[in-house]
């Protein structure tokens, strides 16, 4: 069911994915209830500016989650392997990296075809989505052939992903060398210098 606004936490929240976050649900006016934003021990206590209000930003713990509609994960895969089915559990929808998810998918045993044919599923499932979903990924592609087989599935398995994904998006950014380009809707333009 569609609700008015939707509760959000950040892991990663003062890193620089973690500012992303922020600083698109603020452009696009994403319909945010409550913001919390989750860091390290470094970071805990600090504060960051969301929507011309100080929020602090609090320690990553298991129960950081209570209460809370989507979580945005960007604190590194150790941290996101801990903490996102402790996110899902309290009944946080979670947005971490697809490319996090194809690499745990292979290491698990799963190859590019069945990978795929869960991307498919999960596209088809977010396709009838009555909310905004944000995903992000890492291109792989773009380097050298690696030399192993394992790397060159993972390097595959990621860009069959990318564009199951990329087709059904709205929208569809990329960002490299500190430059936001705008892929999805054309023309290709330059958004943003991060």
């Amino acid at each position: 069911m569609k609700k008015k606004t939707y509760n959000v936490a950040i892991a990663g929240a003062t890193g620089v994915v973690g500012g992303e976050f922020l600083k698109i649900l603020e452009e696009r006016k994403f319909p945010v209830g409550r913001i919390r934003l989750l860091a390290s021990e470094r970071s805990a206590g600090s504060k960051l500016r969301f929507r011309g209000e100080e929020e602090p930003v609090r320690l990553l713990e298991e129960e950081t989650f209570e209460g809370m509609d989507i979580g945005l994960f960007s604190p590194g895969a150790k941290v996101s392997e801990q903490y996102a089915p402790k996110a899902a559990a309290a009944g946080c929808v979670v947005v971490d990296c697809l490319t996090f998810w194809v690499s745990n998918l292979l290491l698990r045993g799963e190859w590019p075809g069945a990978i795929l044919e869960r991307a498919e599923a999960v596209r088809a499932f977010l396709a009838k989505r009555a909310f905004p979903v944000i995903l992000v990924t890492n291109e792989v592609g773009m380097g050298v052939v690696p030399e192993n087989a394992l790397a060159r599935a993972y390097r595959d398995a990621c860009g069959q992903v990318h564009q199951v994904f990329s087709r059904e998006a709205d929208e569809v950014y990329f960002a490299a060398m500190g430059t936001m380009l705008r892929l999805k809707p054309g023309p290709v333009e330059a958004v943003a210098s991060l």
